[in-house]
């Protein structure tokens, strides 16, 4: 019975997606990796050819959770002068996923100690709604028709600031500017349900500080707004040992409290792992968070340093 009340709460809770008053674009704990998720104007900041690969299991042990699945790969072109970016996210909640595809393109800007970059960001996301995966006390519930299997396209973009060095950066971006929005199931007016991709606004600003050049801390605060749910604020601390491995936290407020770790390997490939403590009341019916990170960098110096076009002039760190 148990099991049931908790499915149809999850039903509930995206039958609310469904009609736009919840936020919708998947969560990272291991944002610092995966800024460009949030704005487009980091597009091309490594200055490396960069590729990403982030899979997250979301409240571990509650059937229906999310998992979110995610592939980006960013590099420069022309001189450095642009970024382009290509992605695929897959996130999945019980009957309902979706599946987009983005571009991004940011222009940077090189002035003798700070860049200022400019991007933007084209998207189309596959939104499938599956009845036949709800779960409700009464099958014959006339409030839900589950011989439905339905997906519409909804196009989108995004847009986005970006002040940054080596040693801090200060954004601004707003995600899914256009709020587009999807009528499902209009052949059953009974049953007529519609999505609305509704605008996101984002703040990121970090600070990297190092008094010992094998122990530098990685500040990171990331501010989200959405009209149809409250501001939601995250603090991440990483400590890169070495530049070899790196532990932190990553601090959600009124959300979770993670822990996080990784290892660089040959100085292209960083591994990392992630496990959250879920802190608001869903806590005591799961087991946790857990997310993986893989990332590949090439266009490495002999002296294990990442070649960058344009170096800063007061450059100090050189951070995968």
């Amino acid at each position: 019975m148990k099991k049931k009340t908790l499915t149809l709460l999850i039903v509930i809770l995206y039958t609310f997606l469904l009609q736009g008053f919840a936020q919708q674009l998947p969560a990272y704990t291991q944002s610092s990796n995966y800024y460009i998720a949030y704005n487009p104007a980091f597009t091309g900041v490594k200055k490396n050819i960069n590729v990403l690969l982030d899979y997250r299991n979301q409240w571990y042990g509650f059937e229906g959770a999310p998992v979110t699945q995610s592939f980006m790969i960013d590099s420069r072109l022309l001189k450095g002068k642009v970024g382009v970016a290509g992605g695929i996210v897959s996130d999945e909640t019980g009957p309902y996923k979706r599946i987009s595809y983005s571009l991004n393109a940011a222009y940077h800007i090189h002035f003798p100690d700070v860049e200022l970059s400019l991007g933007v960001a084209g998207n189309d996301t596959k939104t499938f709604w599956d009845s036949r995966l709800v779960s409700v006390h009464n099958s014959g519930d006339p409030a839900v028709d589950r011989n439905y299997v339905e997906y519409k396209w909804i196009p989108n973009a995004s847009f986005g600031g970006l002040i940054y060095n080596d040693r801090f950066h200060f954004g601004l971006s707003i995600i899914n500017m256009l709020e587009e929005h999807a009528i499902f199931f209009k052949d059953d007016p009974g049953h007529t349900a519609k999505y609305t991709m509704s605008p996101n606004y984002y703040f990121n600003v970090g600070y990297n500080y190092s008094a010992n050049p094998e122990f530098i801390w990685e500040n990171n605060l990331i501010a989200m707004y959405n009209a149809a749910s409250p501001i939601n604020i995250e603090y991440n601390l990483k400590l890169n040992i070495k530049k070899v491995v790196y532990i932190g936290t990553d601090i959600r407020l009124g959300d979770a409290i993670a822990i996080q770790g990784g290892w660089v390997l040959m100085g292209k490939i960083q591994i990392g792992y992630s496990y959250d403590f879920v802190t608001f009341p869903l806590g005591s019916y799961q087991k946790g968070t857990n997310e993986i990170t893989i990332v590949y960098k090439t266009n490495v110096r002999p002296d294990g340093r990442y070649r960058h076009n344009n170096e800063f002039v007061h450059q100090k760190y050189f951070l995968f």
